[in-house]
């Protein structure tokens, strides 16, 4: 809590209401979340989903005092101002000039860094498509730092498995990992720079939530299974309260949901509501028109 309400007071102290009734940041000196951006810029996209967040979080803890936290949420901030016929700029200065340059794909955010939506929303759905043409060399492909891992949990929250391979098979393509696959290098072919921290995070959490994702405030089951055969879970543990176990085998999985707290959430479709310390077992099955759907539950 203390970290959420100094960053929203940082956030609050650099955001200015324009002629457009958005609410846009700026600060100097500044540079954002994508080195080849630019410094000095208005708007860096990345800023604007990290002071979305901020506030979010710190009407969730109580903290907005004076009500501008709420106030800015309701008049949105600038991404509007940002959005391009393709995807949003990276920063107000970049324009489309930027296109094809990024080093990273800062579009992707809220789906991998931020939580800030309750859903899929359609411009970040675009950039995900859209991906290999907003960074620069990745169709070599060639990725700098952590765009790959960025791509790969993205990818997983999209659920989309057929381009997650892609970018799993880019991994040894682009020299991003070593042939015994223990190394992650800092950047294609930068063999000095290896076990990069940020993207085994990123390639960790990716795999994880292929399987159990609740990024978007439901649990989701195999949304993004690229494996075939049987896959066995043990004490997954999600932020919605509940434990996970048991087995995804293709189209059917056996879960095992143990309550590690009081709590009630969405699952594919259904209400869970479980005190803490409940368990309950799920049989799930899969079809291409409606995926994911709870057939039985067992209290026993």
């Amino acid at each position: 809590m203390p970290l959420i309400r100094e960053t929203a007071q940082f956030y609050k102290s650099i955001c200015k209401k324009g002629d457009d009734n958005l609410w846009h940041i700026s600060i100097k000196p500044s540079t954002g979340q994508d080195e080849k951006g630019g410094v000095d810029q208005d708007d860096y996209l990345c800023a604007l989903f990290s002071a979305k967040y901020c506030f979010q979080k710190a009407l969730e803890y109580n903290l907005d005092e004076d009500g501008i936290y709420s106030e800015i949420l309701r008049d949105g901030l600038a991404f509007p101002s940002l959005k391009s016929e393709r995807v949003y700029y990276s920063s107000k200065g970049s324009g489309e000039k930027d296109y094809g340059k990024q080093k990273h794909p800062v579009q992707l955010n809220d789906l991998a860094f931020l939580p800030v939506n309750n859903a899929i929303k359609e411009a970040s759905d675009v950039a995900y498509r859209l991906r290999y043409e907003i960074t620069q060399d990745a169709k070599r492909p060639y990725f700098y730092g952590w765009t790959l891992g960025e791509f790969l949990l993205a990818g997983s929250r999209i659920g989309n498995a057929v381009e997650w391979q892609k970018d799993w098979e880019n991994l040894r393509k682009a020299d991003y990992v070593d042939p015994e696959w223990i190394q992650v290098y800092e950047t294609s072919g930068v063999h000095k720079d290896s076990f990069y921290g940020i993207t085994n995070g990123l390639i960790t959490q990716s795999l994880l939530n292929n399987l159990v994702s609740d990024w978007f405030g439901k649990l989701e089951i195999a949304k993004c299974n690229p494996w075939e055969g049987k896959i066995s879970l043990k004490n997954i543990y999600s932020i919605l309260g509940v434990k996970i176990g048991g087995e995804i085998d293709g189209d059917y999985a056996l879960l095992i949901l143990t309550a590690w707290k009081d709590c009630e959430f969405e699952m594919h479709g259904e209400q869970i509501k479980l005190r803490k310390n409940e368990m309950i077992k799920l049989d799930l099955k899969s079809n291409a028109v409606s995926g994911w759907k709870i057939k039985k539950r067992h209290t026993d």
